[in-house]
């Protein structure tokens, strides 16, 4: 099971790849950050924005919390949005992510 270790949001000091959009976060852009352990430490980070789209998908979703944690929203999208394609295209947008790549 996943513990999450801690949480916030900070400014980046190096680049680091978003969990949702998978676009890079750019030095001194605030971004929000956990820390979990699962099998090891290790530390996702995401631009706000993105978080802010994945939170509101999560409480439409039928998607619980499960042993592994909360899917980042390019999975979500690639998995329940791919036959949808005007709801793709939306949120693909929102969340920086190109359409054609899912």
């Amino acid at each position: 099971m996943v513990q999450m270790l801690s949480q916030g949001a900070r400014k980046a000091k190096k680049r680091h790849q978003c969990y949702h959009c998978g676009r890079d976060i750019a030095p001194g852009e605030t971004y929000g950050f956990q820390t979990n352990k699962y099998d090891y430490v290790y530390t996702i980070a995401w631009h706000l924005d993105c978080e802010e789209l994945a939170a509101k998908c999560r409480l439409l979703s039928e998607h619980t919390y499960d042993d592994e944690g909360w899917q980042g929203l390019r999975d979500e999208l690639v998995h329940n949005c791919i036959g949808n394609v005007a709801l793709r295209d939306y949120l693909a947008n929102a969340c920086r992510v190109g359409a054609e790549v899912l």
